[in-house]
């Protein structure tokens, strides 16, 4: 699945099919004049696909509005103004940033692709424009606090799998080990950079 930005509504090109272009119309977008992003990801067990659309704000809204297209169901979700979207490397899940009690993009939103309409996890605060990781296996979410990373496991019934604090500095980016059983973090301070590595339980 290769989900592309255009003038017009965002196209889906799978293989062996013909492209798709979403019309901006159905999703209630306005795309004349800005290309609309979009996002794709396939469900890895359910060989389901979904499409995350961002709509640009209107004038003098500082937010875009996301929706989630279920194409197979011929369904759309207006899933509000979020901040970063991304869906999980199996596609079966979605994180964001999302505002919470008007602060700017402070609360990390989390739900399952489907089914439609499903009820999203909120976990705060997390920091604002700070970073959401998710692990190549999509069992565990990075999650960028005020002081430091927290790792949550999404994958059967979710837990907190552990907090680490980085005393005196900043955390920027964040980057998992191919086997997921390592978190390397890069923070910030006034007088020098540093790399933290977690060894995830």
């Amino acid at each position: 699945l290769v989900a592309a930005p255009a003038i017009g509504g965002p196209v889906i090109v799978t293989p062996g099919k013909d492209p798709v272009r979403v019309a901006p119309e159905y999703l209630g977008l306005d795309c004349s004049r800005r290309a609309c992003r979009a996002l794709g990801a396939r469900s890895a067990s359910a060989h389901t696909y979904h499409l995350l659309v961002q709509a640009p704000g209107a004038p003098g809204e500082a937010r875009d509005t996301w929706f989630l297209y279920h194409p197979e169901l011929g369904r759309t979700e207006n899933l509000g103004p979020l901040t970063d979207p991304h869906f999980s490397p199996n596609g079966e899940w979605l994180a964001a940033l999302q505002d919470l009690n008007g602060q700017e993009a402070s609360a990390a939103w989390l739900r399952p692709a489907d089914p439609p309409g499903t009820e999203p996890l909120i976990f705060a605060p997390v920091r604002p424009h700070g970073f959401l990781t998710w692990s190549p296996d999509s069992r565990m979410l990075a999650l960028h606090l005020e002081d430091g990373v927290a790792i949550l496991q999404v994958a059967g019934e979710w837990r907190w799998v552990g907090r680490w604090v980085t005393t005196g500095h900043e955390p920027v980016a964040a980057l998992w080990s191919p086997d997921a059983r390592h978190l390397a973090v890069q923070a910030s301070s006034p007088q020098a950079n540093a790399l933290f590595v977690v060894e995830v339980p």
